[in-house]
């Protein structure tokens, strides 16, 4: 599946004080997220400038989106085979220094019906180095995933506890 991703321009950046919040829906290795973000990476290369970063940084993304009114967590869940999510005001993420990028994915040239909800919070983008990802030598590309590690923690501990899209929110 041939994927694209494109920023979204206003109105749908979110300021620093947004109490919207961000819902990721929770993945339980850690090691199969942090491989997965970087082989999307890539993606974003084309993004960096407009996200206020500079042409060649290589960023590593992770898939959020906005709960509003009409995109609950059991709706964006819609078609998928999540059972929970973690939730978190888009303003502490922001204050935790990660970045967050308004963008559309695009599948095989159609887009998501989630797009306007969609964003990517910016896990890393220093010290990424994908090259390293696809080394033939196991030691590098361990190696590579711990350097990133503490920046993936340090966003689920903000991101909070799982809840199941069984149960109402809490």
């Amino acid at each position: 599946m041939a994927q694209e991703v494109r920023w979204r321009h206003a109105p749908h950046q979110l300021a620093p004080d947004s109490t919207v919040e961000i819902l990721r829906f929770e993945v339980a290795d850690l090691v199969a997220v942090i491989k997965s973000c970087v082989a999307a990476s890539e993606l974003y290369d084309a993004l960096v400038e407009e996200g206020g970063l500079t042409q060649g940084t290589q960023v590593v993304p992770i898939s959020c989106f906005a709960v509003t009114d009409d995109w609950t967590p059991q709706a964006l869940a819609e078609g998928t085979r999540y059972a929970s999510y973690r939730l978190v005001e888009a303003a502490k993420l922001i204050d935790a220094g990660f970045l967050i990028w308004p963008t559309d994915v695009l599948n095989d040239g159609q887009e998501d019906p989630r797009n306007e909800v969609h964003f990517d919070v910016i896990v890393a983008w220093e010290g990424v180095a994908r090259e390293e990802f696809a080394s033939t030598d196991k030691k590098v590309r361990a190696q590579a995933r711990d350097r990133l590690r503490p920046a993936f923690e340090e966003l689920l501990s903000l991101l909070g506890e799982p809840q199941s899209l069984e149960e109402p929110p809490t």
